[in-house]
């Protein structure tokens, strides 16, 4: 008799049991306060209605409230809103993946930053100088512009290449390495070519003879090819 009776007894414990153990998986009380869970598949976040954010089982939740089936949580990134209990477990942080991090990114070089800041401008400069004389020319030609209005606008370029090779000289004087002394001294060489340009091009808007055209395209002819070799596109016009 007492065998059966202890029988009975642990029978209906191991029920209890079980039924425990389905309500702590099914329900909320699986987790407390601070629990870090993850999603078991793509899931959303909700508040009310609204979907806040769609996560997935790479996100780690830290849980900040328990009602009843429901879990408020928080993203890494700080999103808050509810899911359900069942559709989340416990996070193990020895499941989190091994692959390294990205590199760190290269830190601030201010003189380097400065120097790739003025080569990018320069060369930028020097092509839209170059394609600015060749239009103040063809407009000539095409008597878009007044010889009188071409030389003016060209010798607004002799002047501001003047002035930035004034600057790219002090830059270069302030204790450069070998290769940056040189970039700056092929940059300007360029200038001075292409102020060549605008004076050979002022020189045929006055005259407009065959020889000072001819002039004008060998200084175009000239300073191009070093202008492509700088930028490091084609030579081909």
């Amino acid at each position: 008799m007492r065998t059966v009776t202890r029988t009975l007894v642990l029978s209906a414990l191991a029920v209890v049991f079980c039924q425990l153990g389905a309500v702590a998986q099914d329900g909320a009380g699986a987790y407390d306060v601070d629990d870090k869970v993850v999603p078991k598949e793509s899931i959303d976040l909700k508040v009310k209605d609204a979907v806040v954010e769609t996560v997935d089982s790479s996100n780690v939740l830290t849980v900040e409230r328990v009602q009843d089936k429901w879990l408020w949580v928080v993203t890494e990134k700080g999103t808050k809103g509810w899911v359900k209990a069942d559709a989340v477990e416990p996070y193990d942080p020895a499941s989190a993946p091994d692959t390294p991090p990205d590199a760190p990114e290269t830190p601030l070089d201010p003189p380097t930053d400065r120097l790739m800041l003025i080569g990018g401008l320069s060369g930028a400069n020097l092509y839209t100088t170059y394609a600015y004389v060749g239009v103040l020319a063809d407009g000539l030609s095409k008597d878009l512009y007044t010889a009188e209005q071409t030389k003016l606008m060209l010798g607004e370029v002799v002047t501001v290449s003047d002035n930035l090779i004034k600057n790219m000289v002090r830059v270069r004087d302030g204790g450069l390495s070998p290769d940056d002394t040189q970039s700056i001294d092929n940059m300007i060489e360029i200038y001075k070519l292409l102020q060549d340009e605008a004076r050979a091009a002022i020189e045929y808007a006055d005259s407009r003879s065959v020889t000072d055209a001819e002039n004008f395209e060998n200084a175009r002819k000239t300073v191009w090819p070093k202008i492509a070799t700088l930028l490091g596109i084609s030579a081909e016009q």
